[in-house]
């Protein structure tokens, strides 16, 4: 495609090698693991800081392909029930497109005020959460 043909190899070859390393199949952890069927205590809260903090790196670490197909799952079940929230992320993606494109010089001036964009992205950001 037109998009492609101007990708740096480069960088084509970086994406596809983070892409293999991330979503590999062998990091997707079974249903009896991902719900702790058969532990003793799998939902253990940690109460103490200093043992919390580790467990819950651990645990990014360990389950990050089965938390990313999750919150994929929930998206998508939000959008079957609740189909007007595909019209608020049409229009949120628009409006990243907007400030990418005004903000592709690095900076933008809205009457009279200079935004970079650093500052718009941050705007941006807090706008989407």
């Amino acid at each position: 495609s037109n998009v492609s043909s101007h990708i740096p190899q480069g960088t084509k070859d970086y994406i596809s090698q983070a892409q293999s390393k991330a979503f590999n199949r062998d990091h997707l952890r079974s249903p009896t693991v991902f719900f702790g069927y058969g532990e003793e205590r799998p939902f253990y809260f940690e109460r103490s800081p200093a043992l919390l903090v580790p467990r819950l790196q651990h645990n990014i670490k360990f389950f990050y392909l089965n938390y990313m197909i999750l919150t994929a799952v929930f998206f998508v079940l939000t959008l079957v029930v609740s189909p007007s929230a595909i019209i608020g992320i049409a229009l949120l993606g628009f409006a990243w497109g907007a400030m990418i494109k005004s903000t592709q010089g690095g900076s933008v001036t809205v009457k009279g005020v200079t935004i970079t964009q650093k500052q718009a992205s941050i705007g941006m950001s807090a706008l989407s959460a």
